[in-house]
């Protein structure tokens, strides 16, 4: 499975405002913050990821909020 293939449904639960998340993809350096990711989301986000066997601290994920970054990890 691709990083984007991973990454694509656990993103679809955090990025909820219409065409956000195929921008996401779409443009992998998009800020997710200014896609419609909040806090909360974030730390949400992170647990998603570690059970998809993706580590990213969440000092990481607010100094790169994209999908180019996440997809480096996975």
């Amino acid at each position: 499975m691709s990083a984007t293939e991973t990454l694509r449904p656990i993103l679809a639960s955090y990025l909820k405002e219409e065409d956000s998340l195929q921008a996401a993809f779409d443009q992998p350096t998009t800020d997710l913050f200014s896609l419609g990711l909040d806090s909360m989301g974030a730390f949400a986000l992170l647990d998603d990821l570690v059970a998809a066997g993706i580590v990213v601290e969440f000092t990481e994920l607010v100094e790169n909020p994209t999908v180019e970054f996440l997809a480096s990890r996975a």
